[in-house]
């Protein structure tokens, strides 16, 4: 990553808002609109460009109310969801650096991620989870020569249990839920993966880049939680997300940026995401129902952790996403694929580059592809 601002900057382009719709659609749009304008002035966000945001727990379709009494009956429940995403647009601040395309040293980073979730339900209001996550990714940029060459790195990533409960019994059939959860993230991931990287002195083994090592290399807890209100028989409001925060400050490994001494082992880094929107049943077929959703999805990194410091090599910023969604649900199976399209990305100052006022780069993909699936039990 370079650390100077390019001299052509092209804000990132946002929508001036929704198309008219008629009735509850738009009404529920202009809600949701402002909603995340709201949540955007209220919290002073900075999260994380260039890939480093780990999946944590299943991106895949949001809960409704009638994912949470179908198969009442059934305890045991297991999930797999897939992520992909290419990230090559490259921002400072809001400022999308397109020279860098335009020349040809974009640094590429294409990430594949999988998640396995088994999970038990208690008493029907708690439960308890387990998550084992996967990371692959390969990594492409321009060496000493301005010749491309590509570094991979792949493992298990970093394993999460955690316990979660409703505040409201779904026996109840309540018309708004709230299920609050909290777990702990076990540094079972690689963080020090090395590839062989070519120098003007020949081939040299060196740490892969921060943004596809496999782990954080810390511990980690997490506070989670997902929602939602029934509006009719067919359309609900939903709300889901997490905050990781990582109390550890570094992890030993260095960075391969050329950055000071005392800032070249790579951050420990909090980790948060926030999704809402609307789920709208489409059509009941073949035994299954067939919905659809659209919402916002807000994640990223931090500069400054919230619990111990924050002193280590990090590209804090985040990514305001609009995203469309389709679900389709048998009685104890599930489908879903959901398509977050970028609509604002922000490479923050990290706190080290808040001591020099230098202020890095990242590189951000346009959408990510979600696809999971679900069985009960």
């Amino acid at each position: 990553m370079t650390q100077s601002i390019p001299n052509t900057k092209t804000p990132d382009r946002t929508p001036a808002g929704s198309r008219p719709a008629a009735g509850q659609t738009k009404f529920l749009l202009q809600a949701l609109a402002c909603a995340a304008l709201l949540a955007c002035s209220a919290i002073q966000a900075h999260a994380q460009g260039c890939v480093a945001i780990k999946q944590v727990g299943g991106g895949g379709s949001p809960l409704g109310p009638d994912d949470v009494t179908a198969g009442a009956t059934d305890k045991w429940d297991f999930s797999l969801s897939y992520e992909h995403f290419r990230s090559d647009k490259d921002y400072t601040g809001p400022y999308y650096n397109g020279q860098r395309q335009t020349l040809g040293n974009s640094v590429i980073n294409v990430v594949d991620q999988f998640d396995g979730s088994l999970s038990y339900d208690i008493d029907g209001r708690d439960s308890v989870s387990l998550d084992i996550p996967y990371f692959a990714a390969t990594r492409s940029q321009l060496d000493y020569a301005k010749v491309r060459y590509k570094v991979a790195a792949r493992g298990i990533g970093d394993i999460r249990v955690a316990a979660n409960r409703w505040l409201v019994d779904p026996a109840k059939k309540p018309i708004a839920n709230l299920q609050l959860g909290f777990g702990v993230s076990v540094p079972t991931g690689t963080s020090n993966a090395k590839a062989w990287v070519p120098t003007a002195n020949g081939l040299v083994q060196q740490n892969v880049d921060q943004s596809i090592q496999p782990g954080q290399g810390g511990w980690g807890y997490i506070l989670q939680g997902q929602g939602y209100r029934t509006l009719t028989d067919t359309t609900s409001l939903y709300l889901t997300g997490f905050y990781l925060a990582t109390p550890q400050d570094v992890n030993g490994t260095r960075t391969t940026q050329t950055v000071a001494s005392d800032k070249a082992n790579i951050s420990v880094e909090d980790q948060y995401q926030l999704r809402w929107g609307v789920n709208q049943i489409l059509t009941h077929c073949r035994g299954g129902v067939l919905s659809g959703s659209l919402g916002g999805r807000w994640e990223g990194v931090p500069a400054d952790d919230l619990i111990g410091r924050s002193d280590g090599f990090r590209r804090p910023g985040y990514v305001l996403s609009i995203e469309p969604g389709l679900a389709y649900s048998l009685p104890h199976d599930s489908f879903s694929l959901n398509v977050p399209i970028a609509w604002y990305r922000n490479r923050t100052q990290s706190y080290p580059d808040t001591l020099t006022g230098a202020h890095g780069d990242a590189f951000f993909a346009d959408f990510l592809i979600i696809a999971a699936y679900s069985h009960k039990w």
